[in-house]
């Protein structure tokens, strides 16, 4: 969920510049704050970092907010593992404001649309 991910994030955006892609358009989650800046939430320091990354090229970019999920309501209920064990693991909620909920379909048209906005004229 941190560096690792950050890195492959970083080398995608490396490689789409490279190839000359002018507009990253990248899925990230919502919960940055209200300032989109910071989280307390692990899973949001690559995302964060992604977007410095992306901030830092001279792309144009689109980060769109992802909520959470639907079907991944279990590890907000305790039962979450990163290894398919039944230990414990706590999963930490951002506390950045309330959780938001979609389904990966809505999530799916939501970013249609947006895509579709972003390189239609209007």
């Amino acid at each position: 969920m941190g560096e690792e991910r950050y890195t492959l994030h970083k080398n995608a955006v490396y490689a789409a510049k490279k190839v000359g892609v002018k507009h990253i358009i990248y899925n990230s989650l919502s919960y940055a704050g209200q300032e989109g800046k910071s989280s307390v939430a692990g899973v949001m320091y690559a995302h964060l970092e992604t977007t410095k990354y992306l901030k830092s090229t001279n792309l144009a970019w689109t980060v769109l907010r992802t909520e959470t999920y639907n079907h991944l309501w279990p590890n907000f209920a305790g039962s979450f593992t990163l290894d398919g064990s039944k230990n414990e693991f706590d999963v930490v909620v951002s506390a950045d404001g309330l959780n938001h909920w979609i389904s990966r379909e809505d999530q799916g048209a939501a970013a249609a649309i947006i895509l579709v906005n972003l390189v239609l004229p209007q």
